[in-house]
Formats: structure tokens, sequence, C-alpha cells
């Protein structure tokens, strides 16, 4: 694992100082996938339209708003994709917590239940007593 995030960070470097590599790579990727999709915009073009059924109805509609989006492909710079993959380290995925940090961390969330719990019911009391 430590060798393959170490190449990762290696690749990352090389794309940042030579973006052109990055660029390279990501027209050729991009290439391979248009052929990809023309091949297969091709094979569904050449069948014949009783060959084709629909069996739901949510099918009926997909090629109609695929059709119908506008936009262009963009692709983030190297910069922006490390951005992105350290906040998403940092902030989205769940922290790496010792044995002794969880059990501290459990005894003082019920001390806050239990703190929570007799406010409430001290409050209640309080409305009942207050009402009658």
């Amino acid at each position: 694992a430590q060798v393959a995030k170490k190449n990762s960070m290696i690749e990352r470097l090389r794309y940042i100082f030579n973006p052109a590599d990055e660029i390279d790579e990501l027209s050729q990727k991009l290439t391979e996938k248009m052929d990809s999709l023309e091949k297969t915009i091709e094979k569904l073009s050449s069948k014949d339209d009783g060959d084709q059924e629909i069996t739901d109805e949510a099918d009926a509609g997909l090629s109609n708003w695929t059709q119908a989006l506008q936009g262009e492909l963009t692709i983030l710079d190297s910069k922006e994709e490390l951005l992105f993959e350290n906040m998403i380290e940092k902030y989205l995925k769940p922290e790496q917590l010792d044995k002794k940090t969880k059990e501290l961390l459990k005894e003082k969330l019920e001390i806050l239940k239990n703190e929570v719990s007799l406010m409430f019911l001290f409050i209640n009391a309080a409305w009942a007593v207050g009402i009658f």
C-alpha cells in the first residue's frame, strides 16, 4: 500500500512539473473513450427498430434526455485534483481512533446523554408542577 501511495505521489508530482505528459495521456484516454462510444453508437444504429425492445418506461426516455444534454467535458488540473483528494481525505474519510480515545469518547457521550436526559426530566417535572 505504501509503495502504491508513493508511486501515486510521484505521478502527481510529475504531472505538476510537466503538465504536457498528463494532457497527452488524458487526450489519449479521451480518444479511446470516443472511439468506444462511436462503435457503440454504430452498433445501436445498425440494429433494426423491431429488434430493440423497451422494457421500462424509464428506458423509453433515456435516449431523449441524453441527446438533449449539451455541455463540454472539462478535466481538472492536477493541482485541483490534489486539492480535492486532500479535502476528501481530510474531511470525508472517517478518523482512525485508537482504543483509548474511543473509550474516552464513549464515556463522555454517556455522561452527556445522562445529563440531557436528567435535564429533560426536570423540565417536564417543572412543567407539570407549574400547570397543576
